[in-house]
């Protein structure tokens, strides 16, 4: 019937999806070159750590820093 998708397009597909991700990893990892030259972007090691915790820490950091 018409339903199902022509030959080889199934692998088409995940032929995309593939390109799609390893696409995304390539820009991550040019952002994070980008952010790393920019010395104002102080990083948080958020490993290990709850959501509280960083929290706090962006918050002492934005304080630390008001005129």
């Amino acid at each position: 019937g018409g339903d199902s998708p022509p030959s080889g397009a199934g692998s088409l597909l995940e032929e995309a999806k593939e390109k799609m991700k390893q696409n995304t990893r390539n820009f991550a990892k040019r952002q994070i070159t980008w952010f790393k030259k920019d010395p104002r972007i102080e990083w948080i090691d958020a490993e290990s750590r709850t959501a509280e915790e960083i929290a706090n820490e962006i918050e002492n950091k934005v304080r630390s820093h008001r005129p």
